[in-house]
């Protein structure tokens, strides 16, 4: 047996194993709240917003299931949020993610029980145990240019330039809600969420994409240069190609990025119930999101020479964006749909230390305050990477605000395959 179908066999057990998903706990809570509390500690500091930011280190698929498109590699990452309630009252969230070349999914980590999602009530007055609300789920995420690109490469093929500025993502997740006295559920509710997301880049030469080297043009003639040229800062064209030719030097470019994303998510987009045997169905939330987002990103670290993953671990050296969503609930009983504001915006140095702080609104639960948020972290170029978050959200008018911490870390099995074989 050669070597290489023998390391694709290890990758593929590699991606089912970490192909899992999400668990969460929290108690006091309805069974809505299952579906629609959001484990990202990332989002909960940018005022809950992050439907349409792709960018990032992890995306809130949550949010958006399109985004899973632009996870990368195997992700894992735990959450805790104690409310400070004399039952004990908590979120706690698990989450697994297997992602490359533009292809994401996240699942219940069936196979191997890795993580699951649960709301619980350990303080029931009258009752024997936890009240439960668990939450199974199964999702997939496309980015369409990332796919196509990475197709291909396998032909050694340059992907068109427009991939390098424009993207479309779409993706979706299918959640079975179980709910009763645990450990045993007694009711029990099939949603599905899905979601898109629009991508334009219209400055990349941060990270150009890799292309294939153009043919020397003909002697006297007019070409436009990559669009991704790190070598280029305008056009340089030839004096016959128009009456305003730029006939000035080329000079290298800084190195930056700019996006702008628009997206659109549903979560129970089939407005289901929750089904118990005996006793009336319970509506669950059905939630809509409009998102946008701008991000920008600038500079390399210039002190690491000939190490490229170092280079690679702190780039870029600043980093900021902007997120908004516009939610929609509708709770599906006779109080009627309201909406929530969320924005924030968060700011990154040397791709290590990032500082956060948003704004929600949600008249109906009576929630107006300010979100803060802070991460700490270091990735090993593309080999993984670890991160620390912390944030601080309100709660309703009177109550104390929440503390939330998360942890996450992250492999590449590619990249390590390959640099494992280069040594070889």
């Amino acid at each position: 047996m050669t070597r290489a179908p023998v390391l694709f066999r290890v990758f593929i057990r590699v991606f089912i194993v970490a192909a899992g998903i999400v668990a969460a706990t929290a108690h006091d809570a309805p069974a809505s709240s299952a579906l629609s509390l959001p484990p990202s500690i990332r989002s909960a500091g940018n005022g809950g917003a992050g439907s349409a930011a792709f960018w990032g280190g992890d995306p809130d698929a949550w949010a958006n299931p399109a985004l899973l498109g632009y996870h990368q590699g195997v992700r894992f990452d735990s959450g805790d949020t104690p409310y400070g309630t004399s039952s004990g009252l908590a979120f706690h969230s698990e989450r697994w993610s297997a992602a490359y070349g533009g292809i994401g999914v996240m699942g219940s980590g069936e196979p191997l029980g890795l993580s699951r999602t649960e709301l619980i009530d350990d303080a029931v007055p009258g009752t024997p145990g936890r009240i439960a609300h668990r939450v199974e789920v199964w999702g997939a995420g496309i980015s369409l240019a990332d796919a196509i690109s990475s197709v291909m490469a396998l032909a050694n093929a340059a992907p068109p330039a427009l991939f390098a500025r424009f993207d479309v993502a779409a993706g979706a997740m299918r959640n079975e809600l179980r709910s009763g006295l645990a450990p045993d559920a007694e009711s029990h509710a099939r949603t599905t969420d899905y979601g898109v997301v629009a991508r334009w880049t219209p400055v990349n030469t941060l990270a150009p994409r890799a292309v294939a080297a153009p043919e020397a043009a003909p002697p006297g003639t007019w070409r436009w240069p990559q669009a991704n040229d790190p070598s280029r800062t305008r056009r340089v064209r030839d004096p016959r190609a128009g009456i305003f030719p730029d006939l000035r030097p080329v000079r290298r470019q800084e190195p930056r990025r700019f996006d702008l994303s628009y997206a659109y998510s549903v979560k129970n987009a089939g407005s289901a119930a929750l089904e118990s045997a005996g006793s009336p169905s319970q509506p669950l939330e059905r939630n809509a999101r409009h998102g946008i987002s701008a991000s920008v990103a600038q500079g390399r670290p210039r002190r690491f020479g000939g190490t490229p993953w170092l280079t690679r671990a702190f780039t870029p050296l600043y980093a900021g964006g902007i997120v908004g969503d516009l939610e929609r609930v509708d709770p599906g009983d006779v109080t009627g749909a309201h909406d929530v504001r969320r924005y924030g915006v968060e700011a990154t140095y040397a791709n290590v230390f990032t500082l956060r702080r948003g704004h929600v609104k949600d008249d109906a639960a009576g929630i107006d305050g300010t979100t803060t948020g802070y991460s700490v972290g270091l990735d090993l170029g593309y080999l993984g990477g670890v991160r620390y978050d912390r944030a601080k959200v309100p709660q309703a008018n009177g109550l104390p605000n929440i503390e939330r911490r998360g942890v996450t870390a992250w492999i590449d099995p590619l990249v390590m395959l390959r640099a494992a074989r280069r040594r070889r």
